[in-house]
């Protein structure tokens, strides 16, 4: 008698929390059960005999899936595979196969996308370096994902949802995300699985730094202005390798998560971390971190000022912002450069009510041993030893104020709008 049982794709938020257990086979073959997966479905291959793995692990088939999907999730280069799967076994396990195997892509297609996902993790690891430690490589690919992936505010069921999507598309909802940093995260050497919480429709990472685990929640900290307008060129650092503690207190408000059998998230060494009034990038040069924090010596400056009402133009007052220098060796903390600039309400600059929105939309990028930021009407270079500022940018008869930038491939692409949650346009230069 043959039992089947399938296994849906969950909704475009959530993953099967897993933990694998050992999973090798004990007569025909020595690879572990991802491995033995993984060849399979790199095959295309319609049913997978899993007999072997599942008479010595002892699994059921509801476990048989689970571990599957485990497999999916552990390694999200196979990204032409959904989740969705069926079981057929034998009543004394004799058969036990897995079938309905479900790939969103034709075999013909995948030596191409392979080579596509394969060049785009190739480029986001050149935002680490051989002498960063662990930390500081969760930093950088936290940011780099930020920067290069817009959060898809449509929240479609079925796309959006893979590495591949974040990676090569640069658009992804919550599990893209989590799937992209696991699979840079692994190329590291770094530990992560995804968790879900069920209630929150969310998924985010669990990041192993030395002996202990980290909440990292990289869709939280990708701006979304009014959860309607992608903030190009910032980036925030509230969700970045958090205790258990912390992430209850998130603005979120994280709950009702599983980590499948992992220690909880009880160090607190970076809860209090100074990046979290980090609203840009964090870029690395040299031995030393580069950002731009709002700027508190200014007259301006107010902690407890109430959010600007967008859509009935209320702003509140403008705050400069700085250029600070950072080694996490060393633990020292450099104000390099005051970025002094206003943006202001489109059309009231010249005029005798000047109004201006409140905080600084610059953004830092680095390309070629050099630093890059915006304020409000240019673009500049900047000589971090030196201290030299070189205007190389500005742009003519924009209809609006540059609220961003990035640098990708040796171009500057910075976003012109009229007010910070309008969409805007994107305009592109080649560094010369």
């Amino acid at each position: 008698m043959i039992k089947k049982i399938s296994a849906f794709a969950l909704a475009f938020c959530i993953a099967v929390g897993h933990l694998s257990v050992l999973a090798v086979a004990s007569e025909n073959t020595n690879l572990t059960f991802d491995e033995y997966i993984i060849r399979h479905l790199e095959n295309f291959e319609a049913e997978i005999d899993i007999t072997d793995y599942v008479r010595h692990n002892n699994w059921d088939m509801k476990t048989s899936m689970n571990e599957f999907i485990g497999v999916l999730e552990k390694n999200p280069e196979i990204f032409f595979v959904s989740t969705q799967i069926e079981a057929s076994f034998a009543s004394d396990r004799s058969l036990c196969k897995l079938k309905g195997i479900d790939y969103t892509i034709k075999k013909t297609d995948y030596k191409n996308k392979k080579k596509l996902f394969d060049a785009a993790s190739s480029k986001a690891l050149k935002a680490v370096t051989p002498s960063m430690s662990d930390f500081e490589k969760a930093l950088a690919l936290h940011d780099y994902l930020i920067l290069n992936v817009k959060y898809d505010i449509k929240k479609p069921t079925d796309d959006s949802r893979t590495a591949y999507d974040a990676l090569v598309d640069g658009i992804a909802v919550c599990q893209g995300y989590s799937l992209a940093y696991i699979h840079l995260l692994k190329l590291c050497g770094i530990e992560s699985i995804m968790l879900n919480s069920r209630a929150m429709n969310h998924a985010w990472n669990y990041v192993k730094i030395g002996n202990y685990w980290y909440h990292v929640d990289v869709t939280s900290d990708d701006p979304v202005m009014l959860g309607k307008t992608d903030m190009h060129g910032h980036a925030s650092h509230n969700h970045f390798m958090l205790s258990d503690t912390a992430l209850k207190k998130s603005e979120m408000k994280h709950r009702n998560w599983d980590t499948n059998g992992l220690p909880a998230a009880k160090n607190t060494a970076y809860d209090k971390l100074f990046l979290r009034e980090i609203e840009s990038g964090m870029v690395k040069l040299g031995s030393y971190w580069y950002f731009i924090m709002l700027d508190k010596a200014s007259p301006s400056y107010d902690e407890n000022f109430k959010k600007p009402d967008f859509d009935k133009n209320i702003p509140y007052y403008s705050t400069f912002a700085d250029i600070y220098r950072y080694s996490f060796s060393k633990n020292t903390l450099d104000k390099i450069h005051q970025i002094n600039s206003t943006w202001f309400i489109w059309g009231t600059e010249d005029s005798r009510t000047k109004s201006w929105w409140n905080g600084n939309y610059s953004s830092i990028a680095v390309y070629n041993e050099r630093l890059y930021f915006n304020d409000s009407k240019s673009i500049y270079a900047f000589d971090s030893k030196g201290g030299k500022v070189i205007k190389i940018l500005t742009p003519k008869n924009a209809n609006g104020y540059i609220y961003g930038m990035t640098i990708n491939d040796g171009q500057i692409n910075y976003v012109i709008k009229q007010k910070p949650d309008a969409t805007g346009s994107i305009s592109k230069a080649k560094i010369k």
